[in-house]
């Protein structure tokens, strides 16, 4: 699976920075006055300092020997008023930048997460059968996330810094360069810190993302099955187990908490050192006259703008941590290819017959074990046929092929005598309809609920069907198409819900009509009304209907029972009473259990 990621990678890898940058490339107008931004602020972080010298060694130290000291004053009016004149700059120049590099990573940001919602969507269903919800949601959130903080706290400070740190050395080089050697003297313990800082960190950033992912996923899981868990009384083994998870969590954080808190005070014990070293020489040069105190107090001031931007560098290179371990998730997600993806420019017929067939298909999950031997099937236009049989007979690996959810490892599937593999995905998706024993529903309107956002479904449309599958009463008690359902269907009752699964596909007026167990949740009353509404909407429709209750397949055209992956038997409802093979057997069970339970 694409999350399993247990190698260490690199700590910056620049093929997942130009493809992170990439999103950025429309905003290149914004990025242009950020540099701009960048620059200015550069320039007045530097010409503050410089000032404060040339007003310490020009009026200042003039002033003490001066007889007339107003010329000296009013020099120092004037550098006094230019350094004001700096600092708003440099306020000007911090909003402009901040303001940008915000507007900018939303707006880059807010494409990226588009494009990773867009591809997760059209993923096959095989890997959304193999990845957690809770991993999925986590990368479109806290990777995305900390994406964010690559550009802004990341790239862009970083290119600040490292534009201050030359400016400033340049400066310091001018000043004294007895005083510049004793400052570089911490590079490399500072070099060798971060290196081992670096790996470390970025292994438990890691494992960190890799637990909190497991925590969102078991905490989703067990939200959608907080009914079950309720029911069986669980709620303290839950907890125990997620207690455990977020330990385990709470651990890894703690990990790289150490890693982060061991190299700031690493880095200020060698900043302390070199500022002692530099005032203990510096006293000595002013002393002798080799540094004037302007030059001094440049280089004191110098000295801070030197430092801040190396103990940036700790945060920069955290956020680095993070984002190249969350671009990893992320790129590697957007990698992750579908391999049933139908091409955009296939088979797009205008008008769709229903005739479906299987030719020698064989089927199988894993790769191992075959679900589906051999199957040949032939379906006629408008014909209703039956699926049924035991348990894992291969009865839904039939309609996952159909509706091209899986393809078959030997074999065709056809639609109109076409190969699902030529048919274009939208065109396929409209002329199937597909109504499974579990209906979802959408934290939306009713009316988005049936039509699900598809602007060629009119109300119109949907009242009509819900008129045919007897809803208008449900139409009136939720307060008509445009009252929101509640979340999962919470305030629908089971029937309620399944009968809108039935108007979802049949407002679409499909070809095919495929029903997965779709009345086994239904009482009898509804279920008349279900089996009354589907005889009307039928009719000119090719149907396949699995089910376990035999009593609703009566009426198929034909019936097919599915043994181990392979049709057993075939026949009408009666003729396979008459043969008295496994659909007999099964009939005879079923209808043994409703005596005893009547």
């Amino acid at each position: 699976m694409f999350y399993e990621e247990e190698r260490l990678g690199k700590v910056y890898d620049l093929r997942l920075v130009r493809r992170f940058l990439g999103y950025f490339s429309p905003h290149k107008r914004a990025i242009v006055f950020i540099l701009i931004t960048l620059g200015v602020g550069t320039a007045t972080a530097l010409a503050g300092p410089w000032l404060i010298k040339v007003a310490v060694d020009g009026p200042v130290a003039a002033a003490a020997v001066a007889a007339d000291k107003s010329s000296c004053l009013k020099q120092l009016a004037l550098l006094t008023g230019a350094y004001l004149l700096v600092l708003v700059a440099e306020f000007l120049a911090s909003y402009c930048r901040v303001v940008l590099v915000r507007t900018t990573s939303f707006a880059a940001i807010t494409t990226l997460r588009n494009h990773l919602y867009a591809h997760l969507l059209h993923l096959d269903i095989r890997f959304f059968d193999k990845n957690p919800v809770g991993r999925l949601v986590t990368r479109t959130t806290n990777d995305i996330n900390a994406l964010q903080e690559l550009f802004g706290a990341g790239f862009v400070m970083l290119i600040r810094d490292v534009a201050v740190l030359v400016g400033v050395v340049v400066m310091m080089l001018v000043a004294s360069w007895e005083m510049t050697l004793i400052a570089f003297c911490v590079i490399p313990p500072l070099v060798a810190v971060a290196l081992l800082f670096g790996r470390r960190a970025r292994l438990a950033f890691r494992q960190v993302r890799k637990h909190l992912a497991s925590v969102n996923a078991y905490i989703n899981e067990s939200v959608q099955g907080a009914r079950v868990v309720s029911l069986f009384g669980t709620q303290q083994t839950h907890c125990a187990k997620l207690a455990d998870m977020n330990q385990r969590l709470y651990e890894k954080q703690r990990e790289g908490i150490f890693y982060f808190a061991l190299f700031y005070p690493s880095v200020e014990t060698l900043m302390a050192l070199a500022t002692a070293g530099i005032v203990v020489y510096a006293a000595y040069a002013v002393l002798g006259a080799a540094v004037t105190l302007g030059q001094f107090f440049l280089f004191w001031r110098l000295l801070d703008r030197f430092f801040r931007p190396i103990l940036g560098l700790a945060d920069r290179y955290t956020v680095l941590q993070r984002a190249m371990a969350s671009a990893e998730r992320i790129f590697n997600l957007l990698d992750t290819e579908n391999p049933l993806a139908l091409p955009s420019d296939g088979f797009r017929p205008e008008k769709v017959g229903g005739r479906l067939a299987l030719r020698s298909v064989r089927f199988s999950y894993d790769g191992k074990v075959d679900v589906l031997r051999g199957i040949s099937l032939d379906v006629r236009p408008s014909e209703h046929i039956a699926i049924v049989g035991p348990t894992g007979a291969g009865k839904t690996s039939i309609i996952n092929l159909i509706c091209h959810f899986y393809e078959p490892q030997e074999g065709d599937v056809l639609v109109d005598g076409v190969d699902v593999r030529r048919w274009n995905q939208a065109s396929l998706r409209r002329h199937i309809a597909l109504v499974p024993q579990d209906f979802f529903v959408f934290a939306d309107t009713l009316f988005e609920n049936i039509r699900l956002w598809d602007e060629r479904i009119g109300r119109a449309d949907v009242e009509a069907v819900l008129k045919e599958m007897g809803l208008w009463g449900l139409l009136l008690r939720v307060g008509g198409l445009e009252a929101r359902l509640a979340e999962r269907g919470a305030s629908l009752s089971v029937g309620e819900r399944q009968l809108l699964s039935f108007a979802r596909a049949l407002v679409r007026k499909p070809a095919v009509i495929i029903l997965d167990e779709a009345t086994s949740s239904v009482d009898s009353q509804t279920e008349r009304l279900v089996q009354n509404a589907m005889r009307r909407l039928l009719a000119g429709r090719t149907a396949v209907i699995i089910a376990h209750r035999l009593a609703t397949i009566r009426n198929a055209h034909r019936i097919l029972v599915m043994d181990a992956g392979r049709v057993a038997e075939e026949g009408n409802h009666k003729e396979l009473l008459r043969k008295g093979g496994l659909y007999a057997e099964l009939h005879a069970l079923q209808f043994r259990w409703q005596e005893a339970f009547s």
